[in-house]
């Protein structure tokens, strides 16, 4: 079992969470738990890598939210004291983290961290490399180089990928292509966002035939969803049957990742509406309209055939980069979910 440092005495912080309290799933009778509904925030701490290197440009998340590309993890002063670490399922630990998307959108974030058979790391979606986070990874893994792999799971995901290949510059980075072109011009004008090595690039014209290593591909799948705007990559830890992916679905609201910070992660009005079109509760007919006319719309065919190699995996569990993790039943919510594409057509 996963021993959450803050636990052994190591400095004042505030109270843990009861992670017992925190739902590893969320089923439609869920309902996130009473918070503290302020959302005041005395100090921001804002990733240089997720900022255009120009004035930030303007659009629409469909045609109601205003945004620029700016994201950011919030918090309101020591960032491990608003830090959930659980270890999942044995073997698989996540670190969550208040996040916001646009600067507006109670997103939370999450990096799993999923021990090999070596006795090292790979750790997917990194966030922050704070103190408790490099302590979680020691506990781990008391390895020289505890980190193996660092994955980038989409053109987003690249978050303090600079910072942790600093860290463990050893480590293989895995990554979707158009990140490293991305990060380049990134660059440019902001030194801040390092050139990092990539160890293998998923393309879509070779993503069948990509190889990460041997060690690597003997505990995990892996597809490359390119027809997905954020050209996603996603996973299948096979000895702990653990699915692992970022922007491919959510589980709104974040409630685990809110659960340390004081603000309630369902308050205003951007996060409501974004919340209720990416919710796995009911028949999560919202988020299926969101993945048919929105996500897929380019290339529907390639989409589904994506969406059905992931369902021929064996899993059970299912974690999201945003929202709450589902232990025992991800594969369930997953196929409902992707119904629509994993049935070739339209239901509503």
């Amino acid at each position: 079992m996963v021993k959450d440092p803050r636990q052994q005495g190591k400095g004042k912080t505030r109270p843990a969470v009861n992670l017992a309290a925190v739902p590893s799933t969320t089923h439609a009778t869920s309902s996130p738990p009473k918070l503290n509904r302020s959302n005041a925030v005395t100090d921001w701490r804002t990733d240089p890598e997720y900022l255009e290197p120009t004035i930030p440009k303007r659009g629409y998340i469909l045609p109601l939210i205003p945004y620029t590309v700016a994201m950011s993890f919030q918090t309101a002063g020591n960032p491990d004291d608003e830090t959930v670490i659980r270890e999942v399922v044995p073997g698989v630990t996540t670190i969550s983290v208040p996040f916001l998307r646009f600067n507006r959108i109670k997103f939370g974030g999450r990096a799993t961290l999923v021990r090999l058979q070596s006795g090292t790391l790979a750790v997917f979606s990194p966030t922050p490399l704070t103190p408790l986070v490099k302590s979680t990874i020691a506990s781990i893994s008391p390895s020289p180089t505890p980190i193996s792999y660092i994955i980038a799971p989409d053109l987003e995901h690249h978050m303090n990928l600079s910072a942790w290949h600093a860290a463990y510059p050893t480590a293989h980075i895995i990554a979707p292509e158009g990140l490293a072109e991305k990060r380049a011009a990134l660059n440019r004008s902001d030194k801040a966002v390092t050139i990092v090595p990539f160890g293998t690039v998923f393309t879509a014209r070779d993503k069948l035939s990509t190889k990460v290593t041997a060690e690597f591909d003997a505990e995990f799948a892996y597809e490359f969803v390119d027809a997905h705007p954020n050209k996603e990559l996603v996973f299948v830890h096979r000895p702990s049957r653990t699915c692992i992916e970022a922007d491919l679905l959510f589980n709104l609201p974040a409630v685990e990742q809110y659960s340390r910070s004081g603000i309630d992660p369902t308050t205003g009005w951007a996060t409501r509406l974004f919340a209720a079109m990416q919710h796995t509760r009911g028949d999560a007919l919202w988020q299926k309209r969101m993945l048919w006319y929105l996500f897929s719309k380019r290339d529907r065919a390639g989409f589904a055939e994506s969406a059905k190699r992931i369902n021929a995996w064996d899993f059970v569990n299912l974690v999201p980069c945003h929202g709450d993790t589902f232990v025992g039943d991800g594969k369930t919510v997953y196929e409902k979910v992707m119904e629509w594409h994993l049935q070739g057509k339209k239901k509503n």
